[in-house]
């Protein structure tokens, strides 16, 4: 019997379940996965995109830009070259038919499906105030990185060198803090490029929060203050933004902060799509709500009894055995939980017993500027030059699992010459 499995997403667990699928199902068994763009992206070097300095000539090098980019923008073809039933699409999806069995694109084309993992990540969370969007610079895909990037870089190359450059990270997670140790990098080789003076630029952390790093050790959260502080980078924490005007962010107590530009890493919800399913119960975030072996529900939507739809990511709520809680937002949990539903999925083709999802202990990894990470886990816990190289180890474990040796090794190496 031929199983027609739809994939929405080209993320981490997207991928993952694509990929593990390819390998154990049968060849006449259609694998299909719908994504936006031709890529998949290694969103944890997102900071690195943004931070990277490129020595340029009198002219701009559009080749330049293409291979940065491209460090962390993996063909897709690439990964499934030699899975011939795997078919990529490149659209946007619009339309989720659950009764039907139907997903409609952009472009108006329909797809059918046996089984449906919907996988298809986050976008940037306002949360409705006033003035946000348009104001900040985001940093959910490439081009957005690559935005910031190019912003700072013509900041510093047009503002009067007796200015002070202000540069505003709202939010003191994990990507904030990482863009805020690259951008001191950064800022410091366009000061010396520019004739700037070293002191003539800050960057501050703005957390809604008692402290940066809120989700990992008290151990870690300190230790990573301490680092961006001595780098230079001003942190205020308990700072919940209200609003933006064009040059100063205002915080609910109506205190409030000059900037020439401001990156947004505060919040994030799941797929807009989400919202707008008709009979889905929607919780923190607007994720879907699912059962222990992520699926949605019986009875949501409309679905029948045999649930052949999962969902994972930052789009999945999961509600286990005794257990309700929204999954981490991390590229490990996505890995996690794709491994398990390509391995659930196996099963109940072939109607074996199901085991209940288990969510995974993220181990905590992240660079700091320079050649400094923190690497924090239950019994290890490394800050510095080794934690550093621990860091820059994990692209190349990654692509290894994905692409081939070879494949993956030179896109690692592009990654490093450039950085």
């Amino acid at each position: 019997m031929i199983q027609n499995i739809l994939i929405l997403g080209g993320g981490f667990g997207g991928v993952r379940v694509a990929l593990d699928l390819a390998k154990h199902l049968p060849r006449n068994a259609k694998i299909t996965l719908i994504n936006r763009a031709p890529y998949h992206s290694y969103t944890p070097d997102y900071h690195r995109i943004a931070s990277a300095f490129l020595p340029e000539g009198r002219k701009p090098d559009p080749k330049k830009f293409l291979s940065l980019a491209y460090t962390v923008a993996i063909p897709l073809k690439m990964i499934f070259k030699k899975y011939r039933h795997v078919e990529i699409v490149v659209e946007e999806v619009t339309d989720i038919f659950f009764n039907e069995n139907k997903v409609e694109v952009g472009s108006g084309r329909g797809f059918s499906y046996d089984w449906l993992v919907m996988a298809l990540g986050s976008k940037s969370d306002y949360c409705g105030m006033q003035g946000i969007e348009g104001r900040v610079y985001a940093v959910k895909k490439v081009e957005e990185a690559l935005n910031v990037r190019n912003a700072v870089d013509e900041l510093f190359a047009h503002k009067a060198k007796h200015e002070r450059i202000k540069l505003a990270i709202i939010g003191g997670g994990f990507l904030g803090c990482e863009m805020a140790g690259g951008l001191v990098d950064f800022a410091k080789k366009l000061s010396a490029l520019h004739g700037r003076p070293r002191s003539s630029f800050e960057i501050i952390i703005l957390e809604a929060g008692d402290r940066i790093l809120a989700g990992v050790s008290s151990w870690a959260s300190a230790t990573a203050a301490e680092r961006l502080k001595k780098l230079g980078v001003k942190i205020k924490t308990a700072s919940v933004v209200t609003e933006m005007s064009d040059k100063e962010i205002i915080f609910k107590n109506g205190e409030h902060v000059s900037y020439d530009l401001a990156v947004w890493t505060a919040g994030v919800c799941a797929n807009s799509i989400a919202a707008n399913l008709p009979g889905v119960k929607l919780e923190n975030k607007e994720r879907l709500d699912t059962d222990k072996y992520l699926r949605l529900p019986t009875g949501q939507a409309g679905l029948s009894s045999h649930k052949n739809v999962f969902v994972i990511g930052d789009m999945a709520h999961f509600q286990g055995d005794g257990m309700e809680r929204s999954l981490e937002m991390t590229a490990q949990a996505a890995i996690h939980e794709g491994r398990y539903v390509a391995y659930t999925l196996r099963r109940t083709m072939f109607g074996r017993r199901l085991f209940p999802y288990v969510p995974c202990v993220n181990k905590f990894l992240i660079d700091l500027g320079g050649r400094y990470a923190i690497f924090d886990s239950k019994y290890v816990k490394i800050s510095g030059l080794v934690a550093w190289l621990m860091k820059r180890a994990v692209p190349f474990m990654y692509m290894s699992d994905i692409l081939p040796w070879r494949a993956a090794f030179a896109l690692w190496r592009r990654g490093i010459k450039i950085f």
